[in-house]
Parts: C-alpha cells; structure tokens; sequence
C-alpha cells in the first residue's frame, strides 16, 4: 500500500477519498512521478507544474493554486493535499470538504477564521480566476463578506468556529463553496 509515502497517509487518503487497493496505489505512482525524489512523499511546485502541465494554467495562475492547496505552508504538496487538489469535486464527502475548505481559509491555523482571513480567501482565490462573478451574476464583494461572516459567527464572537461552519456555510456562504469549487450535498 502506498509504496514510499506512510501508511497511515495512505490511509487516511484511502478513507477520505473512497479508493480501493489499485486505485491507491495507481494515486501513489502519480503522486510520486512529479515528487522532487521518486519514492518521496513531498511534491515541490516544479513537480506540481508538470503534474498540472496539461491543465493550460499559466504558471503564475499555478503558484496561486500550489499555495491554495499547500494548506501547511511548508511549500510542498504533500500525497493527501495533492489527492485532494485532483479530487476535490468528486469522491470526497461533504464533511471532508467543508473540513478541507475551513482549513484552507484558517490561514493562522488557530481553529478559527477571523473576517480578515475570509476576505483573504476572495484575494486569493480571485486571483487565479478571471472575475469574481458567479453565473447569477453575484458579485463578491466586501459587504457580501462581512454579511456573510456576521451570519456564519452565530454566536458573536468574532470568529467562525468549524461547527459555526458546517453548520452555516450552506445557509449564508454558498458562494464560498462556490469560490473553492465545492459541490455541497
């Protein structure tokens, strides 16, 4: 199972991510095609551009996306932020990606996320997009959120806790799931 990388990586990616023995191992071995040293367990941003060559991102466009999904910031992917950059529309469920998205907008990693760290995630993710515009012709903009994050802090602390939101974002932050690209239910 996951030859090079640790078992217990392989299998939280294995649960995470519904895959069977094959499909894994298939994962690993691409995984490990772009890592810095083959059997590594670490994907620098040289590896990841060829990994994502074919996906016509400029390589500006794919150092914003690197640092989106290099939740950490020790700037390298590792195999589960790498699975969950390939997979993040499809097997994953629900609870993962709320997980992995509060994650990723809890930039301080203190278990919370402040308005500042919600309005970086639009500065951010806006930048590898070409406009902040959903096909409702919703704009983002900064009233949209701090609404968004008044509503979410349901408890009028400051901050938005992961149950605040796994609880909320469906109700008053459907357009940050729609911002990372995340079906939700």
């Amino acid at each position: 199972m996951g030859q090079g990388l640790g078992r217990k990586e392989c299998e939280e990616v294995q649960r995470n991510y519904r895959l069977d023995e094959d499909e894994l191992d298939a994962w690993v071995r691409v995984f490990q095609r772009y890592c810095r040293r083959r059997r590594s367990n670490e994907m620098d941003f040289d590896g990841f551009c060829k990994a994502f060559a074919e996906s016509g991102e400029s390589r500006a466009n794919l150092q914003k996306i690197f640092a989106v999904f290099d939740w950490d910031k020790n700037g390298v992917i590792s195999f589960n932020e790498f699975m969950f950059a390939v997979l993040v529309n499809s097997r994953v469920s629900s609870r993962v990606k709320l997980k992995f998205a509060f994650d990723m907008i809890d930039r301080d990693g203190n278990g919370e996320i402040d308005e500042r760290e919600l309005m970086d995630l639009v500065f951010r993710i806006s930048s590898t997009k070409s406009m902040l515009m959903f096909d409702d012709e919703t704009p983002i903009s900064e009233e949209l959120v701090h609404d968004t994050f008044r509503n979410m802090d349901t408890n009028g602390d400051g901050s938005i806790s992961l149950d605040e939101f796994m609880e909320q974002v469906g109700r008053h932050g459907e357009w940050i799931l729609k911002l990372l690209e995340i079906r939700h239910r």
